[in-house]
């Protein structure tokens, strides 16, 4: 969220309004006691850190009037992510209307610890990474969508148009670049994979952008807490477990076993056997979307001109390369 100077100084004065008459009353502590520094700013809030003298930790998290149903969806899916039994941060405050700028604010308590984007992963965690993903795999509907909006449709459908969208971003992006019957090639194997998802017959609740931003290892308490709740939705598991054999365990044999070990100990053989049947499509999914994530990226940070030099190109490549091998290609 690019700041001007001016709205800056705005919004940091609403954040100090929400301190000293929300957040701060309710957790029992004076401004004088406390300490707000600034972590990050992201594309869609601004964040703050609040620490007090007696040792409690906050993190609120401010969106703009353009981005504010996100605070709704924050809080649905810590709720139902709390009755399942999944460990996330606990919801300390929340508003989806504050003062004159119509800021929305949600407020958590911090967890002292670091994100596996701040910090090596540890093989020897892997099982407690199974233990934070079972329950919220093993919570089911027969419906798949965002859980507020459940819908009743082919799921495969809508899995072909979620590839279609990153193909034509992709095509967008190097029209000249690459033969668009490589493109036809890519849509037709997808379109051939769709008998996969016939045996679906419930929906897992998942995460749907597992990555090492969104996995917070806490040192005291010796788990895992799980981070941006906004794309919570049911739908299948394996793109869940596909992310993470990518961007946590990546590929480490040892890790993989311990992970395996203890998640799929927590379900019938009928489940791993369907996330079987579902992983060369979820698999070539991972890199499709992995490179048209790239040409965002590259457009955002370079002129056309200049494409071919930029290490988002360099990641495309990689990812383009692998989705055709799996294609067979």
């Amino acid at each position: 969220m690019i700041q001007t100077p001016r709205r800056f100084l705005r919004v940091e004065q609403n954040i100090r309004s929400y301190l000293v008459r929300r957040l701060l009353p309710l957790v029992k502590a004076e401004l004088a006691s406390c300490e707000a520094t600034v972590p990050l700013a992201g594309m869609n809030s601004l964040v703050r850190i609040v620490r007090t003298d007696d040792g409690k930790g906050f993190v609120v998290r401010v969106y703009p009037r353009s981005t504010r149903k996100k605070v709704r969806l924050l809080v649905d899916a810590y709720e139902l992510l709390r009755s399942k039994g999944v460990s996330v941060p606990e919801i300390v405050d929340w508003i989806e209307d504050f003062s004159k700028s119509h800021l929305a604010i949600y407020s958590e308590r911090l967890i002292e610890g670091q994100t596996l984007a701040q910090c090596r992963f540890a093989p020897a965690s892997s099982a407690q990474l199974a233990e934070l993903l079972i329950p919220l795999h093993r919570a089911k509907s027969p419906r798949w969508g965002e859980p507020k909006r459940l819908k009743e449709g082919d799921f495969s459908a809508y899995s072909m148009k979620r590839v279609m969208n990153r193909l034509r971003r992709v095509r967008k992006g190097l029209t000249r670049a690459t033969d668009p019957a490589v493109f036809r090639k890519i849509s037709d194997w997808f379109a051939n994979q769709r008998h996969r998802f016939a045996e679906v017959r419930q929906f897992d609740l998942t995460h749907d952008k597992i990555n090492p931003g969104n996995l917070l290892w806490a040192d005291q308490q010796k788990r895992y807490y799980l981070l941006d709740l906004v794309t919570l939705r049911y739908g299948a598991r394996t793109k869940d477990l596909v992310a993470l054999y990518h961007e946590i365990l990546r590929h480490d044999r040892e890790a993989i076993d311990q992970f395996e070990r203890v998640y799929f100990a927590a379900f019938p053989d009928e489940e791993r056997r369907q996330n079987e049947a579902l992983w060369p499509w979820y698999h070539a999914y991972y890199h499709l979307a992995e490179a048209a994530s790239q040409i965002k990226r590259m457009h955002a940070a370079t002129s056309r001109l200049a494409l071919a030099g930029s290490s988002h190109y360099d990641k495309f490549l990689r990812h383009w390369e692998r989705l055709l091998r799996i294609i067979g290609e």
